[in-house]
């Protein structure tokens, strides 16, 4: 993996990632030999390889930095293109909103994309609490995570 950030202006970053570029697994098992009924003594091997990805993100902040824009484009190897878009709005020094469309996809296949919705709540300077749903367009469903955050260093 490797990834490159900067920013060209004040209040505005770009981003760029790769990841897994050339990742593969190979496993052996003799086990699944027995099993599967191959030549005796001899372990059944596969190599998966994983697909890589290249990520591309912008941000900005307006409103005194209260405000921030953020949106990413991610290609996967041998997936339709995704793109997700957000706005999180600062408050207060203890309360964060936020939503966003999170995996937009469009295709002959699939046309799918999930509303994100969110807040944290900061206890103190190092704790938070996050609440996050999720909506899924290809179950129907929804999802909700409830998390508490432990951040060190932070002053």
């Amino acid at each position: 993996d490797i990834g490159v950030f900067f920013r060209p202006f004040d209040r505005f970053s770009v981003a760029f990632v790769t990841r897994d570029l050339n990742s593969r697994f190979t496993w052996r098992s003799t086990l699944w030999n027995s099993s599967l009924g191959n030549v005796e003594g001899q372990p059944i091997e596969k190599e998966d390889k994983f697909p890589s990805y290249y990520t591309a993100g912008v941000s900005y902040f307006l409103l005194g930095d209260k405000l921030l824009l953020a949106s990413t484009m991610e290609f996967v190897e041998d997936n339709p293109t995704g793109i997700d878009f957000g706005v999180s709005y600062i408050y207060n020094d203890t309360f964060t909103v936020r939503s966003g469309i999170y995996n937009y996809t469009t295709s002959d296949e699939l046309e799918a994309g999930s509303f994100t919705a969110g807040f944290s709540v900061r206890v103190t300077a190092s704790i938070s609490a996050d609440y996050a749903y999720l909506s899924d367009s290809l179950e129907k469903d929804s999802i909700h995570c409830f998390s508490i955050v432990f951040n060190y260093g932070v002053e």
